[in-house]
């Protein structure tokens, strides 16, 4: 009995001595008798962090539109340009639209640093443009241009056009560089030329011709020296500082808002169906219309310049423009025969639609913009039929295939 409290005693001792041990080594036992900090979190006030990084800077924005063709100032004096001002996470409406009365217009509506800005520009007779920033000193600003994917939609391409500046006076303004629009051609040339392949004299048709009719009669024929040739028209402006064809961005219907984009289309129209369709205007980047009338083959295509921001027509101070389309044609599945060949062209026109034909009129216009600046096509040269008989062309040409 006297062994086993031994070993009690023994082992309690061992326990004290362990517990002491514990208490001298435990850090938290250690810090209670060392000399305290208070320990607080941090609050960082916004006007503590604006005073270190610097307030965001808002303020009113100057601005001024001029005509790309000559570098003329838009203003009341001329054609005055309506600016809409849109947020880019609120595109379903406008934060401002300011009415351009002078080249250094100031808004009515500040800017505040970081805002991811879109401009859409446009004036009477002039094709309307979007820009984009994002509000800074030394940012960049971009024009937005539609590109053409070759079928029947578009990408977006940013192209720089300058910077943001900053008007460090009394009264401060963000400085916008000039942004400047097309003026839109009143009305349009065409030709036909004979291309490769073909003799004859040229033919100048008049809008609204009726080509089949005057197969018999019209000595204006091209003959044909092979089974395949080429017919080649030529689109042309009449006058000087003018554009046709531009690119332009839309605004969908449906929401949330999002960009469309129309382009110039051109519309040729045979009325012979033996015609090979795959080595001849779709071997160029023609495409079949939706619906065909009766005794014709309609193609439509998209007209692009990539060297002119896809522009397809811009008349400079001194010189008029002109552009080319070459319509490759293959006759292998015929013989001698007379055929009409019927032309449109029209701006304005969204890729997706242009296999059912053309829209004389303006674009429809929805929030968050307020206007385009044209109140039709040009001449409503558009394709269209009357009677299920293409009519209102453009231009035509009349040839004789090869025996």
């Amino acid at each position: 009995m006297a062994k086993n409290n031994n070993t009690l005693w023994t082992a309690v001792v061992i326990i004290v001595i362990l517990a002491g041990a514990y208490a001298y080594y435990n850090p938290a036992v250690i810090a209670g008798y060392m000399p305290q900090t208070q320990q607080t979190t941090a609050v960082v006030t916004t006007t503590q962090i604006m005073s270190i990084v610097g307030e965001p800077k808002s303020a009113l924005y100057r601005i001024g539109v001029k005509d790309a063709s000559n570098s003329t100032y838009l203003t009341t004096a001329n054609s005055a340009a309506i600016v809409d001002v849109i947020f880019k996470n609120s595109f379903d409406t406008r934060h401002e639209q300011l009415a351009i009365a002078s080249a250094a217009q100031i808004s009515s509506k500040n800017l505040i640093e970081g805002q991811d800005v879109y401009f859409h520009v446009y004036a009477t007779n002039h094709y309307s443009r979007v820009f984009h920033a994002v509000m800074a000193v030394g940012a960049t600003v971009f024009l937005v241009v539609p590109v053409y994917d070759g079928g029947t939609s578009f990408t977006m391409e940013e192209i720089p056009v300058g910077t943001i500046g900053w008007d460090d006076s009394a009264t401060h303004y963000w400085l916008l560089p000039a942004f400047d629009i097309w003026n839109r051609s009143p009305a349009a040339n065409a030709r036909i030329d004979a291309g490769s392949g073909q003799s004859g004299a040229t033919v100048v048709g008049t809008t609204a011709n009726a080509p089949d009719a005057l197969i018999s009669s019209d000595t204006n024929k091209y003959t044909a020296t092979g089974k395949t040739f080429t017919n080649r028209v030529m689109i042309s402006l009449t006058t000087v500082s003018i554009a046709w064809g531009e690119p332009v961005l839309l605004i969908s219907s449906g929401t949330p808002r999002t960009f469309k984009a129309s382009f110039m289309i051109f519309w040729a129209a045979f009325n012979n169906t033996a015609l090979n369709d795959e080595t001849g205007p779709l071997s160029q980047g023609f495409k079949l219309i939706g619906i065909q009338p009766t005794g014709y083959r309609v193609f439509w295509k998209v007209l692009v310049d990539p060297g002119t921001d896809g522009a397809v027509l811009r008349s400079s101070e001194v010189t008029t423009a002109s552009y080319f389309i070459d319509i490759p044609i293959d006759s292998t599945a015929i013989g001698a025969t007379i055929i009409s060949c019927q032309y449109w062209c029209a701006d304005f026109q969204v890729p997706s639609s242009a296999a059912s034909g053309a829209s004389s009129a303006a674009p429809t216009t929805y929030n968050p913009f307020s206007g385009f600046g044209v109140t039709a096509t040009i001449a409503a040269n558009g394709y269209g039929t009357t009677a299920n008989i293409p009519s209102g062309d453009l231009e035509y040409t009349i040839f004789t295939t090869s025996a």
